[in-house]
């Protein structure tokens, strides 16, 4: 059966467009068939960006963690009134809703944005034309890290559980050697579907894990490279 990881999705090409109000933003989308959420935004995806612009931009000193977990050494925020531009890594960007909700929001930072599959990456990057986003963004195919060329401060992964845990397992192992010291890898999950496994999994890989938010049925996990 097809899925959203497939590379080349053989199914006739539909187009879907959604939009809707993301940080206070009125944001619009291409989506298509064999792309994930293709119909309405993912609430985990949705969770994700308010989430990360809350922890990373928003000056919050309340922000939640794990009491057994290890606390996460930094607490910079990103400040737009900052010269340093900050790397992102959307990690199976889909249709591009994660890195370019982001990118409309925060002005030093620049966005890549991959998937592995062709028709994903089709969308997202007429999504990128659409949204008026194209400087500091690029959007390209690439079977997870395979045809990434640098490191990150942060990158954001909603994993793919459709396609099994093994492929989602070898992705936040691999996220390790992509960021830069001090960088940031956040996951979204259903905690009660596979959501601890993947957080055990971060905890061993980065020597860290917190649960920064819960809402509903997700819980967003995140680690640092120490």
């Amino acid at each position: 059966m097809e899925h959203y990881f497939t590379k080349d999705p053989q199914t006739k090409f539909r187009v879907y467009r959604i939009k809707g109000n993301i940080l206070d933003n009125e944001l619009e989308f291409f989506t298509s068939n064999s792309v994930f959420s293709k119909t309405t935004f993912d609430e985990g995806s949705k969770l994700m960006v308010e989430t990360f612009f809350s922890n990373e931009f928003v000056d919050n000193t309340n922000t939640k963690t794990d009491n057994n977990s290890n606390k996460l050494k930094s607490n910079n925020k990103i400040d737009n009134s900052n010269s340093k531009t900050y790397n992102l890594l959307d990690l199976g960007c889909a249709y591009g809703f994660v890195g370019i909700s982001l990118k409309k929001n925060i002005q030093n930072i620049n966005v890549d944005m991959i998937d592995i599959n062709t028709r994903a990456v089709f969308v997202a990057k007429r999504n990128v034309i659409l949204n008026n986003i194209k400087e500091g963004t690029n959007v390209f195919s690439s079977d997870g890290f395979e045809k990434i060329e640098k490191k990150y401060d942060f990158i954001l992964f909603n994993p793919p559980q459709s396609a099994g845990n093994l492929i989602c397992n070898n992705l936040i192992n691999n996220s390790h050697e992509f960021l830069e010291k001090g960088g940031k890898f956040y996951v979204v999950s259903r905690h009660n579907k596979g959501g601890k496994s993947f957080k055990d999994l971060m905890k061993k890989v980065y020597n860290n894990v917190d649960t920064i938010e819960k809402k509903g049925k997700y819980a967003i996990y995140i680690s640092e490279k120490e």
